[in-house]
């Protein structure tokens, strides 16, 4: 982290799992008033859920991996992205010391754009009372942004796993803003189909969270392409 320098910033922070119109709505205000004032536009996040170092065995499934994650801040438009490797080193670091050493000495912070209920540090003591208390000594701003709701849900990642995982897509696509998504590197298999006439292709879902067994009608995109596809979910009866 040392070795990251920037002269201005407007810097927001947090997991960012499923990048949910929650998420996008402190992702767009901190790209909008970075770019309106010429600064960087920062995101802070983890290279893994920090609950995979807090509590080993009660990790949730990640809505969306870290290369999936960097996909969508990418299409908010943030010109910087750091994903920091959690560890015990980190979990364990003061709140304070990570604002004072690397958000204003490293990142240049002038304003921090925080969502309602944004925690880091150790014991989760980084919020947005202790950035406005130390904001006049160090000399940044900050802003917090009130939780969103739709259709009388407040939306959470906490609420789109749940969803997701009882089959409820169209629930989860509300908060996310967009359609429920898998991203996947394609894997080998066993070229069966294509001997038959209809390749397919078999995914690695980089442990991301998958909706409920089944055969649904999706859209399958590779790079800006995308086409109307058949995805199966679970078992192969038909092959085994």
């Amino acid at each position: 982290l040392q070795d990251i320098r920037l002269e201005r910033s407007w810097v927001t922070i947090g997991s960012f799992d499923g990048v949910h119109l929650g998420h996008q709505s402190v992702l767009k205000r901190t790209v909008a008033e970075a770019k309106a004032r010429a600064v960087e536009s920062v995101v802070v996040t983890f290279d893994s859920h920090p609950r995979s170092i807090l509590s080993p065995g009660e990790t949730p499934k990640s809505i969306t991996s870290l290369e999936h994650r960097l996909g969508l801040f990418k299409r908010c438009g943030v010109d910087v992205c750091l994903a920091i490797p959690f560890s015990p080193a980190l979990a364990s670091m003061r709140a304070e010391q990570f604002v004072r050493e690397f958000l204003v000495a490293s990142l240049g912070m002038q304003v921090a754009v925080m969502g309602h209920d944004t925690h880091f540090g150790k014991g989760r003591e980084g919020n947005s009372a202790l950035l406005e208390r130390l904001s006049e000594d160090c000399d940044f701003s900050v802003i917090e942004l009130p939780r969103l709701w739709v259709d009388g849900t407040p939306v959470s990642s906490t609420a789109i796993r749940q969803a997701v995982a009882a089959g409820e897509l169209e629930k989860a696509a509300a908060m996310l803003g967009r359609p429920v998504s898998v991203l996947g590197s394609v894997v080998g298999g066993k070229g069966l189909a294509r001997q038959f006439g209809f390749p397919t292709i078999n995914l690695d879902r980089h442990h991301e969270l998958s909706p409920p067994r089944g055969v649904y009608f999706t859209r399958a995109r590779i790079g800006e392409e995308s086409w109307p596809s058949i995805t199966n979910i679970g078992h192969r009866p038909t092959v085994d």
